[in-house]
């Protein structure tokens, strides 16, 4: 099981993972859509050449934070905060 959370908003999302399985429902809750933020960050990777994590960096301040690749002027894009609303009942599932 994984389990991502906001804290901030009490946004979260949980999926079953298992081995050699292609699909997944996914259940999320809260303004933020978390799981749409994993999927746009994981087509984002492979269409940056597949950057290996120590090419991330982070830099905080007191303006924010964000985390950027190779260097503080390049940033990763951050995925859209306001996907369409979920279906009624306010699950997402991703299949």
């Amino acid at each position: 099981m994984l389990w991502l959370a906001d804290a901030a908003t009490g946004s979260w999302a949980s999926v079953d993972v298992a081995p050699r399985v292609d699909a997944y429902e996914v259940t999320q809750r809260g303004p933020r859509h978390l799981w749409a933020e994993v999927e746009h960050a994981y087509q984002w990777w492979p269409a940056a050449g597949r950057p290996a994590r120590t090419r991330y960096g982070l830099t905080v301040s007191r303006a924010g934070q964000h985390v950027w690749l190779d260097h503080p002027d390049r940033p990763v894009p951050r995925a859209p905060r306001s996907p369409a609303s979920p279906p009624r009942g306010g699950e997402w599932q991703a299949l």
